[in-house]
């Protein structure tokens, strides 16, 4: 299931605001995650990807398979400042996908479900977040 990063108030990208992230993580060692991306709450660009580099995470823009075997972007940021705002706001919300996933707490198992039961329930190690 995607999960979805609203930013309050919308952060800017250049002249764009960036209103919503959207992450569909993967389980491949290098596609990471789907992401659409949406600007100033009326515009969105789907097929954007987290991609593991040599160098680490990037954020790759939707892009097509030319006739010659070369690929296209179909939508992509202009200028070097907007490209930086947007990868930093998606794998931020990449990240903090991961911190939430390692904040959950653990399922209680087969017993009572009362509420004594779920406050003593283990909670995992923070300091092992997002690792």
């Amino acid at each position: 299931m995607p999960k979805v990063h609203r930013f309050s108030p919308a952060r800017q990208a250049g002249r764009l605001s960036i209103s919503e992230v959207c992450i569909s993580k993967r389980d491949d060692p290098k596609l990471k995650a789907y992401v659409s991306i949406i600007l100033d709450a009326c515009f969105v660009i789907r097929g954007c990807k987290v991609i593991q580099g040599n160098r680490g995470l990037f954020l790759a823009m939707p892009c097509r398979k030319r006739p010659d075997g070369s690929f296209q972007d179909l939508a992509h940021p202009v200028d070097n400042l907007t490209r930086r705002e947007l990868e930093r706001a998606v794998l931020e919300a990449y990240f903090d996908d991961d911190l939430m996933e390692a904040a959950m707490p653990v399922p209680l198992p087969d017993g009572p479900r009362t509420r004594e039961a779920a406050a003593m329930r283990p909670y995992p190690n923070w300091a092992s977040a997002g690792q």
